[in-house]
This record gives structure tokens, sequence and C-alpha cells, in this order.
């Protein structure tokens, strides 16, 4: 089963929830698929350490958002089943990936941990 496969059912299962928790590993290979649903996330940096914050595009390509201070939020709109990942905005290190959910009906709240 595919690392999409995982972060989009969790993605599903939690968009009632208050907060997705990030975590796992960093997989290359997935990439944004187009969705339709607009949505609007807020990605929350729990850590002590400034984070960027890129979508993968369709072309699996990183492109920059937003960098979000430690204990603060950056907010973005994107659509459902876009891929989003947080990068240490210093080091550049792969922190969390996180796969945006098809529930549209309130905001989504992403936390990097």
């Amino acid at each position: 089963e595919s690392l999409f496969s995982n972060l989009e059912r969790q993605s599903r299962a939690d968009a009632s929830a208050e907060a997705v928790r990030g975590g796992g590993a960093f997989d290359a290979t997935v990439k944004s698929v187009p969705g339709l649903a607009r949505r609007r996330v807020s990605f929350y940096n729990s850590k002590t350490r400034l984070v960027s914050v890129y979508w993968v595009n369709f072309d699996g390509q990183e492109v920059h958002y937003v960098d979000v201070h430690p204990k603060e939020n950056g907010v973005v709109h994107t659509f459902q089943r876009h891929v989003w990942i947080a990068r240490d905005y210093e080091t550049n290190a792969f922190i969390t990936q996180f796969v945006v959910g098809d529930d549209g009906t309130k905001p989504q709240r992403f936390i990097i941990v």
C-alpha cells in the first residue's frame, strides 16, 4: 500500500477531527492530483524552529508557499487531494507530509510536529 493511500486515508479519517498531526517518511513519488473542491488549510508549527511549507505540484515539484514561525499558523487556500510538505527553514530537512482531505465543509488544520 502506497504512502499516498495511507496519507489520503488518514486525511479523510481525520477530516472531521480538529487537527491532523504530521508524521511518516518522505515519499518523492507522491504528488498532487487535480481536485475540484477548494479548501482552506492551516499549518500549525509546533516546533521551536522556523518551518517552510511547500505544495507538491502535479509534476512532483515543490513550490514554496509560506514560512511558519514557531507556535504560529500559516494559512493557504488549496484544493482537495493536494499534497503539502514541511521542511526546516535553515537546513531544508524534510519534516512531514500531508494530503488535503475531500471533506470541504470546514477548514482543515495540520500540525507540524
